[in-house]
């Protein structure tokens, strides 16, 4: 009887995973439109994630292209934004809102990576449910779990340190295939961490740096703390768990959306379903079958969000022209974002500020203010003809 219900749900898995593939490969393809193409691939990479350290893997990237005309405007590559994929989020199946596809209309040859742990790209101790926070496994019993159980993993599973070596993997790997000696890297929220201290670190592969809703810390230590801890006296963001990820529903990323709307009639009525849509295709393929109903959850590796190496120490050796975009009810834009502009290095730095718009300006009506900024920054390096601070209206009009 226990090896039938064994070899059940090894079945029940595999159907769904197919199921899954199939999602995934026909809105790839009903994602081009005849402007765009797009290719899902493996960029090779010897992993330094302590779980799999030595490894060979392969870190999932999408490459998105204009199908009619070969790319003059240079490379731009997207990472992660927080907790979910990329191609969830960057790619959007709706309307004129990817900013991946709006890039490669104008010219640019557009990457997208997902880091170890999402997306795709590896996920080291993470099919085993036993290793999600204990706090979380409510959500896997009964499925894929029957009780609660002990983590056979028992630390944090990637750190800031662990990912800057696979943005380099996948730089390098667009500079042999572009012949193209510099990067440009764009990306949304948390992806100022990571390719923040990159392009402090490597300012000869860098070009250029765009990014929407930045994230700052200043006082972020230089290290990743050196043990697994959480304790009550901790901030949140310094909290290193014992565990290698979390489980949280499809929903969550959205929720503090609403909270930070100031301003009426700044969304369309269709693009949150489309959001959850994506999520559900995109965001964790591989925990399609868990939860109750399944197809709701996703995993989030731990380690991945705790602050550390991006400080006003890396932000004042920064060179490589920066711009920032920060909506006007974005939580960034009193403090963060104009401290990280006040604290950058490079002679060359633009910070637009949108009026009406929040931290999620990429899923509102005026998205295209983003688009057209990142377009003109990332090959003429400025914004409305100039750098320094400009400001954005709610229709798209500069200011000045």
């Amino acid at each position: 009887m226990r090896l039938r219900f064994a070899l059940s749900r090894i079945l029940a898995v595999v159907l769904v995973a197919a199921c899954a593939q199939r999602v995934l490969d026909h809105l790839a393809a009903a994602q081009s439109p005849t402007g765009v193409t797009r290719e899902d691939i493996f960029v090779p990479h010897v992993s330094t994630v302590p779980a799999n350290a030595g490894e060979h893997v392969g870190i999932s990237v999408r490459h998105v292209r204009s199908t009619d005309r070969p790319p003059t405007k240079g490379t731009v590559l997207f990472t992660n934004q927080g907790s979910t994929s990329t191609l969830a989020l960057l790619d959007l199946n709706y309307k004129t809102y990817s900013i991946a596809a709006a890039l490669a209309e104008e010219g640019f040859d557009v990457y997208l990576m997902d880091h170890t742990a999402y997306g795709r790209s590896p996920r080291p101790t993470m099919d085993d449910p036993c290793n999600a926070d204990p706090s979380d496994q409510r959500l896997l019993i009964p499925n894929p779990l029957a009780a609660p159980c002990t983590a056979r993993y028992p630390r944090h599973l990637v750190t800031i340190f662990t990912e800057l070596p696979e943005i380099d993997s996948v730089v390098d790997y667009i500079r042999r295939q572009t012949g193209r000696s510099r990067v440009s890297l764009a990306g949304w929220s948390r992806a100022t961490f990571r390719f923040g201290l990159y392009a402090a670190q490597h300012p000869e592969k860098v070009e250029r740096l765009a990014l929407l809703g930045p994230g700052y810390r200043p006082d972020a230590p230089a290290e990743f703390p050196p043990s697994n801890t959480l304790t009550n006296d901790q901030a949140p963001r310094a909290a290193v768990p014992p565990w290698p990820f979390t489980v949280r529903r499809l929903e969550e990323p959205l929720i503090p959306w609403e909270r930070m709307r100031r301003c009426e009639d700044i969304v369309d009525p269709g693009v949150h379903e489309a959001l959850m849509t994506s999520l559900r295709t995109y965001v964790d393929p591989g925990a399609a079958s868990w939860g109750t109903p399944p197809g709701m959850l996703y995993r989030v590796p731990t380690g991945s969000q705790v602050d550390a190496g991006w400080n006003r120490a890396s932000a004042k050796r920064m060179k490589v022209p920066v711009l920032l975009v920060v909506g006007e009810h974005d939580p960034r834009f009193a403090q963060e974002a104009p401290t990280l502009y006040a604290d950058l290095g490079s002679t060359e730095k633009t910070m637009v500020k949108v009026q009406c718009a929040t931290h999620f300006l990429l899923f509102e009506r005026n998205h295209k203010v983003v688009h057209r900024a990142f377009a003109e920054f990332l090959t003429q390096g400025t914004v409305n003809g100039r750098q320094g601070v400009v400001t954005v209206d709610r229709e798209g009009k500069y200011l000045h």
